[in-house]
C-alpha cells in the first residue's frame, strides 16, 4: 500500500514537472523578448496567416484577427507572465483544478494552432487575400533557432503539443482535485523540474531558467510555511514573472539569441557583387546600407570603420522620440573624440529624423525589417570596432562618452 503511494506521488510529481517546467521555461524565452514575440503574433493576426482558415471553412468572410494588431505587445506581456505562472502553479499544485483547466485548453489551442500552421499551403484564398504561411510557431523564439541552427517546424510543434496533452492527462487523472504539495510531494517536484529546466537550459545555453525556477520555489516555501495560500502563491509568481517581463522589455534581452549579438564580425560575414554589398546572415537575413541622400551602398565603409556608434530607428510612430535629444548629444561628443556616428532609419522615415539628429548622419536600411532583428529598443545604440559589435543600449540606458571610450580602448 506504502509503496503504491509513493509511487503514485513520484508518477504525479513526473508528470506535473515535465509539462509545468517546459510551460515556465517556454514562458520565461518568451518573456525574455516580449517585443520579437509580439512581431510572431503580429505574423499570425494577419488575414492570410490565420484568419483565412475562418473564411473558408465556415464561410465567415468577415472574420479578421488584424484589429489585435495594436495590442500584441500587451498580449505578448501577458501570455508570457501566464505560462510561467500556469507552469509553476502546475508544479506545486497551487488550485490545481483551475490551472489544468487553463493549461489543457491552452494545449488544445496551440494544437489546432500548430496544425494549421503545418498545414498552411502557400496561395490565395478565394476571396483573394494572399495565404501567408507562418514558418516556425515561435514557441521558444529565436532561442531554439540560435541554439541548435533552426527552429522547431511546424510539424515538431504539433507533436510537442500533442506529447504535453499526453502528459497532461495522467495529471488529470491523479491530481485535478488535491491541494497543495505535502512536503513529501515537494522533494521530487523540486527535483524532477530542476531537471526539465536544466535540460532546456543546457539546449539554450542560458541557466537563468534555472535561477528563476529557484527562486519560484524559494517564495513558495516560505508563504506556504506561514499562510499556505493558493493565491497568493499565484500572485506572488505571477508579480515575479511581471517584474522579469518588465525588465526585458525595459531594457534589453537578458540573453540575445538574434543573428546581430554582441561579439558579431560583420566582416566575416560581408559579401560583394559587383556594386552591390551586404553583411549575409542566412538566406532570408543581410544587412545593407545607403546613404540618405545619394542612394549609394555605403555598407563597406560601415564595416571597415575603426569605430563607430550607431542609433537606429524602424518605426518613427511609435519610437520614443524623447530619445534622440540625448542621441544627438552623445553624437556630438563622440565626433568630437574621434568615433564615427550614424543614424540608420527605414527610408520613409528620414526625413522626420533628420529634424532630431541632423542631415549629416542620416542612413537608411536596404531591408526595413533588419531594424527590428538588430536591437529590441527603438531607438537603440549599438557600438562597432572593426565591424565587430561591442555593446548594444535601450534608449532606457544612453551611455555616457566616458563609457564609449573604455569600450574602445
Amino acid at each position: 500500500m506504502i509503496k503504491k503511494i509513493i509511487m503514485k506521488a513520484l508518477l504525479s510529481s513526473f508528470f506535473r514537472s515535465i509539462v509545468g517546467a517546459t510551460l515556465v521555461v517556454s514562458g520565461i524565452v518568451k518573456g525574455n523578448d516580449s517585443i520579437g514575440f509580439s512581431y510572431k503574433l503580429e505574423e499570425y493576426f494577419q488575414d492570410g496567416a490565420l484568419a483565412y482558415r475562418f473564411h473558408e471553412i465556415f464561410g465567415w468572410n468577415s472574420f479578421s484577427l488584424e484589429w489585435l494588431i495594436d495590442y500584441t505587445i500587451l498580449l505578448a506581456v501577458f501570455i508570457s507572465v501566464f505560462e510561467i505562472v500556469l507552469g509553476f502553479t502546475l508544479i506545486v499544485k497551487a488550485k490545481i483544478k483551475t490551472s489544468l483547466f487553463f493549461i489543457f485548453s491552452m494545449l488544445i489551442f496551440f494544437t489546432f494552432l500548430t496544425l494549421h500552421t503545418a498545414t498552411c499551403i502557400p496561395g490565395e484564398t478565394l476571396s483573394g487575400i494572399p495565404i501567408q504561411c507562418v514558418d516556425d510557431c515561435g514557441c521558444f523564439g529565436d532561442a531554439m533557432k540560435d541554439s541548435i541552427g533552426r527552429s522547431l517546424t511546424p510539424w515538431e510543434s504539433f507533436i510537442k503539443d500533442i506529447l504535453l496533452i499526453v502528459f497532461t492527462i495522467p495529471i488529470i487523472i491523479l491530481d485535478r482535485r488535491k491541494s497543495l504539495n505535502s512536503l513529501f510531494q515537494d522533494i521530487p517536484s523540486f527535483v524532477f523540474s530542476m531537471i526539465i529546466t536544466l535540460i532546456w537550459s543546457f539546449i539554450f545555453s542560458w541557466y537563468f531558467p534555472v535561477l528563476f525556477l529557484i527562486s519560484l520555489f524559494i517564495v513558495y516555501l516560505i508563504i506556504k510555511k506561514y499562510y499556505s495560500s493558493s493565491m497568493l502563491i499565484i500572485f506572488s509568481s505571477a508579480l515575479l514573472s511581471a517584474i522579469f517581463v518588465s525588465y526585458t522589455f525595459n531594457n534589453l534581452p537578458l540573453k540575445d539569441y538574434r543573428p546581430y549579438k554582441v561579439g558579431f564580425d560583420m566582416k566575416e560575414n560581408y559579401q560583394e557583387n559587383g556594386e552591390y554589398s551586404e553583411v549575409k546572415i542566412n538566406e532570408t537575413t543581410s544587412f545593407s546600407l545607403r546613404e540618405g541622400g545619394f542612394d549609394k551602398n555605403v555598407t563597406a565603409e560601415f564595416i571597415n570603420a575603426s569605430s563607430i556608434l550607431v542609433s537606429t530607428s524602424y518605426n518613427f510612430d511609435k519610437t520614443n522620440k524623447n530619445s534622440f535629444n540625448q542621441i544627438k548629444d552623445l553624437f556630438t561628443n563622440a565626433k568630437q573624440a574621434g568615433i564615427g556616428v550614424m543614424q540608420i532609419s527605414d527610408w520613409q522615415y528620414m526625413n522626420q529624423i533628420k529634424e532630431f539628429i541632423g542631415e549629416d548622419v542620416i542612413y537608411y536600411y536596404d531591408d526595413s525589417d533588419i531594424g527590428k532583428i538588430i536591437i529590441r529598443s527603438d531607438p537603440g545604440l549599438i557600438l562597432f570596432k572593426n565591424g565587430v559589435i561591442i555593446k548594444k543600449w535601450h534608449y532606457n540606458n544612453i551611455p555616457e562618452i566616458k563609457e564609449l571610450k573604455n569600450l574602445l580602448k
